[in-house]
C-alpha cells in the first residue's frame, strides 16, 4: 500500500492525477475481464466466505439485551436451526449468545427473525462479522451446504451446481449464484456452457421477468449450447426497439455471432456503420470484438475483427478505447491510420490524443513517419511525451513483475 501511495505522489507532481487514475482503472478493468466477460455481477460470494468464517449458523434471533454501560454494545441469543459450518464450540448447543445487540421484534404473532450468521472465534470468544436476514423456510442453508461440498471440485463442476440456482426464487441465492458465474474465468465457462440445457436458457431469454443484467450471460450461454436455428431468438432481442437488453447486448451479440458467424458479423459491421447508432450499442459491439479477439479465435477471422476496429478508431466517442485495444494487441500496421487522427478536428480530444501517443510510443519498430511524428510532438509539448512514456514504463514494469 505504501508503494502505491508513493507512486501516486510521484506522478501527481508531474502529470495529471486524473489521467493516472484512469490508467489504473483501465488496467483494473482489463484484469477483471479475465473473469466472465458477459457477467454484470461480480464480487465476494457467500460460498467464498466459508474459508474465512470459523463457523456459519442459520437460526433465529431472540432476547436482545443492551449493555447498560455502553449503548452500542449488548448481547442477542441465536437459536440454532442449522449448522452450516461446524465448530467445537457448537457441540451439543441449541443456542449461542452473540456479543452484539441486534434489535428483534418479538411481538406475539410476528414472524420469527431468521438469520444466516458468519462467525469468527478468538480465544473462545465469538465474533459475528456478517449477518444476512432471510425468510422463514429459506433454502439458503441447503444451498450453502452444497456450495461447501463442491469447493474442491473443478470450476466446471461448480458452474454446473450454481446453474441450477440462477432462477431460484430467493434473491439472495440467485444473486449469489450469478456472482459465482461472474467470478469464473471464460475457459471454464466455455467448457461447461456447451452442456447447459438449451430449453432452460431459451426460457430465461424469453421470460419478461428475467433481470435485464442477466441477458448478456444468458445470450452467451445460448451461443455455446444452442444451434444455428436458435440464432433468431437472439436477433429478436438485439433488434428490440425498447432497448431493454442494452446492458447485456455484448453477450447477446456474441451468442448470435457464435451461432451465425458470417451472417452475424456482417450484421455487426452494418451496425457499426449506421450513422446514428448510439454509443452504448457501439461500445457493446467493441466489447464483443474484444471477446472474440482474446478468447474465441475459431469464430471470426482476425482480419474481420480488425476491420471492425478500423471503423471504431474513426468514431471519436470510442476511438481512444479502440486505439488502446490495438496497442495491447500490438497491431502496429495501424500506425499511419492512427497518427493521421491526431490533427483531425473530430478527434481533438485529450483522451484520444493520449491514446494515439501511447500507441506510437509503444511500437518497438516505429518507422520513419512515426518517429518524425513523435519528434514533432516532443518539440511542441515535451512534458506530455515524457509523462506518457513514464506511465508506459510503469505499466511495462508491472506486467514484467507478474510474469
Amino acid at each position: 500500500m505504501k508503494l502505491f501511495t508513493m507512486k501516486i505522489l510521484h506522478y501527481q507532481s508531474n502529470y495529471s492525477l486524473l489521467v493516472f487514475v484512469l490508467i489504473l482503472f483501465q488496467q483494473g478493468t482489463n484484469q477483471l475481464y479475465s473473469f466472465c466477460p458477459f457477467c454484470a455481477t461480480q464480487g465476494r460470494t457467500l460460498a467464498s466466505e466459508v474459508d474465512q468464517a470459523m463457523m456459519i449458523v442459520y437460526g433465529t434471533l431472540s432476547n436482545p439485551i443492551r449493555d447498560p454501560n455502553d449503548f452500542s454494545k449488548g448481547t442477542t441469543e441465536l437459536n440454532i436451526k442449522t449448522i452450516i459450518k461446524d465448530h467445537e464450540l457448537l457441540k451439543n448447543r441449541k443456542s449461542i449468545t452473540l456479543p452484539r445487540y441486534i434489535p428483534v421484534d418479538e411481538k406475539k404473532g410476528k414472524k420469527k427473525n431468521y438469520y444466516l450468521i458468519f462467525i469468527d472465534v478468538y480465544k473462545d470468544t465469538l465474533d459475528p462479522y456478517r449477518g444476512e436476514p432471510v425468510d422463514e423456510g429459506s433454502k439458503i442453508a441447503d444451498y450453502l451446504k452444497g456450495a461447501i461440498q463442491i469447493r474442491s471440485k473443478s470450476n466446471e463442476e461448480k458452474l454446473k451446481y450454481f446453474f441450477d440456482y440462477l432462477d431460484n426464487k430467493e434473491p439472495m441465492i440467485s444473486l449469489d449464484a450469478e456472482m459465482e458465474f461472474g467470478n469464473i474465468d471464460y475457459p471454464a465457462f466455455e467448457k461447461i456452457a456447451k452442456t447447459f440445457p438449451k430449453k432452460k436458457v431459451i426460457d430465461w431469454l424469453t421470460d419478461p421477468n428475467t433481470p435485464a443484467r442477466r441477458f448478456g450471460l444468458y445470450g452467451s450461454m445460448l451461443g455455446h449450447c444452442g444451434k444455428k436455428e436458435d440464432a433468431g431468438i437472439l436477433l429478436k432481442l438485439i433488434d428490440d426497439p425498447s432497448n431493454r437488453y442494452l446492458s447485456g447486448l455484448d453477450g447477446i451479440l456474441a451468442g448470435y455471432v457464435m451461432l451465425e458467424p458470417t451472417k452475424g458479423f456482417d450484421y455487426v459491421i452494418a451496425r457499426i456503420k449506421k450513422p446514428k447508432e448510439e454509443f452504448n450499442a457501439r461500445y457493446a459491439i467493441l466489447r464483443m470484438v474484444r471477446f472474440f479477439w482474446e478468447y474465441r479465435h475459431d469464430v471470426v477471422p482476425q482480419k474481420e475483427l480488425l476491420q471492425a476496429m478500423k471503423l471504431f478508431i474513426n468514431q471519436s466517442d470510442v476511438s481512444d478505447l479502440a486505439i488502446e485495444d490495438l496497442r495491447k494487441w500490438k497491431q502496429w500496421q495501424f500506425t499511419d491510420d492512427i497518427v493521421a487522427l491526431y490533427d483531425k478536428e473530430s478527434h481533438n480530444i485529450p483522451l484520444i490524443k493520449r491514446a494515439i501517443l501511447r500507441f506510437v510510443l509503444s511500437n518497438p519498430k516505429a518507422d520513419k513517419s512515426a518517429t518524425e511524428f513523435i519528434q514533432k510532438i516532443k518539440k511542441a509539448d515535451p512534458e506530455r511525451v515524457q509523462n506518457i512514456q513514464e506511465l508506459l514504463n510503469l505499466e511495462n514494469n508491472q506486467q514484467g513483475a507478474k510474469k
